[in-house]
């Protein structure tokens, strides 16, 4: 899908009240700097994955953004279009997402957020990790009980260390 479709996607009303909503702009903003992970734009803007996907399929209906699969992740960028109207809107509008100190602010946020997969571990899982590593020293050390209670290094003998994921 390279270019817009003529159809109810082609309608100036519809496309101005594409455009009308904050979240969706707040998206676009984010994809004018190029394709984008879903996942990074749930991060960016700090929304839950279910409306990001909601307003991503509606700006998709509208044609201004397209979709491309990879495994499990969904990337989304701003897409081409024919239409004199839609690409004299978009240009304007992307003149102004270039110039708002906010959209500025969220697009240099964007840049500290990572979707790697390796990166992506689940908060409980790190957790386990680290008391794996604690258990781990813990054993290697000389003299584990001397540090105090409750700080430190976590004794396995007392269950902690070994947990079920």
């Amino acid at each position: 899908m390279c270019c817009m479709t003529v159809s109810r996607n082609a309608d100036p009303a519809f496309l101005f009240q594409t455009l009308s909503d904050p979240t969706r702009l707040r998206l676009l903003n984010l994809l004018a700097s190029g394709e984008t992970c879903v996942c990074e734009l749930t991060d960016t803007l700090r929304l839950v994955q279910p409306k990001v996907s909601r307003h991503l399929a509606h700006l998709k209906r509208a044609g201004l953004v397209e979709a491309r699969r990879d495994g499990k992740w969904t990337y989304y960028r701003w897409a081409k279009h024919d239409d004199p109207l839609v690409g004299h809107v978009l240009s304007g509008l992307r003149e102004w997402l270039a110039n708002n100190g906010r959209m500025n602010g969220e697009r240099r946020r964007r840049e500290k957020v990572c979707c790697r997969v390796s990166r992506r571990r689940p908060k409980r899982l790190q957790q386990i990790e680290v008391k794996f590593t604690d258990t781990i020293l813990a054993r290697e050390s000389p003299h584990p009980n001397l540090l105090p209670e409750g700080e430190g290094i976590a004794s396995p003998s007392h269950g902690e260390g070994h947990e079920k994921l």
